[in-house]
């Protein structure tokens, strides 16, 4: 039986979310040709960069003990708006369809929603039926559409 556990991104986990975003990139690129894959060097200092600011909150799945998805968010106001923004979610491919990316999502729009947000908002790629769909079962509404990206958005309040 696959254990899932979600936990908060350490400082100590800097290589496997290296690793993690570098995946993403790839597959990303595979979507689109224009995206840039760089080095997991690269990734590692982005994310330590991160790490620095408090705003930012990394989260990784284990499953069985081995780190196998991530996702990223952030929460800030707007005048009276206080607003939830995840960054990318994904898991490896040889966990994928075991809940996983189910776990994260809701850990994350758990936390935002306790923090008080009036919405969250998602990226997706716009040739990215499978995440569209992902994110519409989970309620949310494409926001704004573009040749490359469409904003999701779902309202809590």
């Amino acid at each position: 039986m696959n254990r899932i556990k979600i936990r908060r991104a350490q400082i100590s986990d800097a290589e496997v979310v290296a690793h993690l975003w570098h995946n993403y990139d790839l597959y990303e690129h595979h979507l689109d040709k224009r995206i840039e894959v760089v080095s997991e060097i690269s990734y590692e200092k982005q994310f330590l960069e991160i790490m620095q600011n408090e705003s930012s909150i990394v989260v990784l799945a284990e499953c069985d003990s081995a780190v196998a998805g991530i996702i990223d968010y952030a929460v800030y106001s707007r005048g009276k708006l206080k607003i939830g923004t995840l960054g990318n979610l994904f898991v490896l491919d040889e966990f994928r369809g075991k809940g996983i990316g189910s776990e994260l999502s809701e850990y994350v729009l758990n936390k935002i929603k306790r923090m008080e947000c009036d919405f969250v908002n998602s990226g997706v790629r716009a040739n990215n039926k499978e995440a569209q769909k992902f994110w519409e079962k989970r309620g949310f509404k494409i926001d704004f559409d573009s040749m490359a990206n469409c904003s999701m958005r779902k309202e809590l309040k």
